[in-house]
């Protein structure tokens, strides 16, 4: 299956809708490490922000 530069522009809805999901959680438990969930989540959020963007941006590359 072949995906044009219009069907890879939509994964970048993920990295938009994925900390709308950190609402969700409890601010102050649990604690990995002794840091709260919603800082690991936020971290979560950037990194998959970053993977996102950069397989969007060398798969349209790729396509022009």
């Amino acid at each position: 299956m072949s995906w044009g530069p219009r069907a890879w522009r939509l994964l970048l809805v993920v990295p938009i809708a994925a900390p709308v999901l950190v609402i969700a959680v409890r601010p102050d438990r649990p604690r990995p490490c002794g840091i709260p969930l919603f800082y690991w989540l936020h971290l979560a959020c950037c990194l998959l922000s970053v993977a996102v963007t950069t397989v969007v941006n060398r798969k349209i590359g790729k396509a022009r």
